[in-house]
């Protein structure tokens, strides 16, 4: 009915293949950040605007999405996931996808802590890395057909999340295989950007890959490293010691932490991987770690300026005044995980001490200062869901409202900081800010469709929004049972 009042309207040259007409837009777009319709014409976008001006782009064959004043927003991106590696190894009876709220048990996490950082020490022993020395990683892939099952069932899981791009940290040969055989066979349903594991570094200069190697698709990024240790079990490396003894290596002699690159390495391997036009990212939790890569990346650019690097500190968790300087004087992203803070807020103290506590998950500190910084998971360290982590980084409270407030509240991003962080900010850390991330005219029709409005509605009930569409490529590739668009 609509479509037949409205077709006298039409002309030719401006018709598109869908339109959405009658919601609320975020569009991640600074200069038109809200609007009522989009036109799609292929794949991309081709007018954003009122209802009534995007009414003009219809034809006899244009589809029609009446979004009737549902919250629309670009496709979500995780700059941060193991997620291939994951999906391969799922079988059917498993599912790490489904986020799952658990209470904090303090035994527990000491425990598994424990094993993590005897797993570190070990690891240093050996003079590698927990990401080169991946026990997973030397287990065969299954059958290839099985593997692509497993795999594009992953994608479905995050298409229902409204995940339309995802970065893999510290990847190989076979996974990247089974991607381009997803991509030659037209299967591949989510954009991909890939990190390999810094052990492939020189099989990746040998090869001419560098951070121009691929499409919008399926993307070779550059390398990962991994710097030191992890928080919870006292591993990250600190400029000061420790503030507790919970772990029995903390009582060695002037413990502070694991640093499995020191400053001779760093330089060394991160200068071989920017000379390749390799885009580096580097796996950083403790001030020293941060120290050392910064140095690292600071060495690099100096003897082979670039100012359109875009290298990244993976975490960037505890940081200091003169750290925060050095990031910004560098233009280095901070890539920052949406759920780290209410995972580790509940030790953070005991370990660092109440002053450096104050710089540990500072997001807000660092959008203050103007440092770029994109969004992911860390999954299947936490879960990958993005409406769950929004909730958490603009809380920085669990799902059971603890603690009151929020832990240092100061530190709250708004929703809109939030969800740029997962959008735009995410195609900036990938070179593709001007093909995708926003809802704007020429860009990639990557968008989905919310339940309730996440502008709107508490932000301690943002996880248990719906995502009710979700588009990539200007295709629907995933509608809710629910929804009735």
């Amino acid at each position: 009915m609509i479509a037949a009042m409205l077709f006298s309207a039409c002309y030719d040259e401006y018709s598109s293949d869908i339109v959405m007409i009658n919601g609320k837009i975020w569009t991640a777009d600074n200069s038109n950040p809200y609007a009522e319709a989009i036109a799609i014409k292929d794949n991309k976008i081709i007018a954003v605007g009122t209802t009534d001006e995007i009414i003009t782009y219809l034809s006899e064959k244009t589809e029609i999405i009446d979004l009737q004043n549902k919250r629309v927003v670009p496709g979500f991106q995780d700059s941060h996931a193991h997620f291939i590696k994951e999906a391969v190894k799922t079988n059917i009876f498993q599912d790490p996808y489904t986020p799952e709220f658990t209470e904090y048990d303090e035994q527990l996490s000491i425990l598994s802590a424990s094993a993590t950082g005897s797993m570190h020490i070990a690891i240093k022993a050996l003079n590698s890395t927990p990401m080169d020395l991946d026990i997973l990683s030397i287990i065969p892939l299954p059958q290839k057909e099985i593997a692509l099952s497993r795999l594009k069932r992953g994608i479905d899981e995050l298409l229902k999340m409204g995940i339309t791009t995802v970065f893999e940290l510290g990847t190989n040969w076979a996974h990247y295989n089974l991607l381009l055989s997803l991509k030659e066979q037209k299967e591949l349903k989510i954009r991909c950007e890939l990190y390999f594991a810094s052990k492939y570094l020189d099989n990746l200069i040998q090869s001419g890959i560098n951070r121009h190697t691929g499409d919008e698709w399926l993307r070779v990024l550059g390398v990962k490293f991994y710097a030191d240790g992890w928080l919870a079990p006292r591993t990250c490396a600190l400029r000061d010691n420790y503030s507790d003894e919970t772990f029995i290596w903390q009582k060695f002699s002037d413990y502070k932490g694991i640093l499995f690159m020191g400053q001779e390495k760093a330089n060394e391997d991160i200068l071989k991987a920017h000379k390749a036009d390799l885009k580096i990212a580097t796996h950083t939790i403790g001030d020293m770690g941060v120290e050392v890569i910064l140095n690292a990346y600071e060495n690099a650019l100096n003897l082979y300026p670039d100012q359109n690097h875009r290298h990244t500190l993976e975490h960037a968790s505890i940081l200091s005044p003169d750290l925060i300087t050095k990031i910004k004087s560098l233009d280095v992203i901070a890539s920052i995980q949406l759920s780290f803070v209410t995972s580790d807020m509940y030790f953070i103290e005991k370990a660092l001490s109440a002053e450096r506590a104050k710089y540990t998950y500072a997001w807000k500190t660092l959008l203050k200062n103007k440092i770029k910084c994109a969004g992911g998971s860390d999954f299947p360290i936490e879960t990958i869901s993005p409406l769950w982590g929004i909730q958490r980084i603009v809380t920085r409270q669990d799902l059971n409202g603890y603690p009151e407030g929020g832990w240092h509240p100061e530190e709250r991003l708004t929703v809109e900081e939030a969800l740029r962080l997962i959008t735009i900010n995410s195609a900036y850390n990938s070179f593709e800010e001007d093909i995708k991330g926003s809802i704007e005219v020429g860009k990639l029709a990557d968008i989905i469709v919310l339940s309730d409005d996440i502008l709107e509605i508490p932000p301690n009930e943002i996880s248990n929004i719906k995502v009710e569409l979700t588009m990539v490529d200007g295709k629907v590739v995933y509608k809710s049972d629910d929804t009735d668009l």
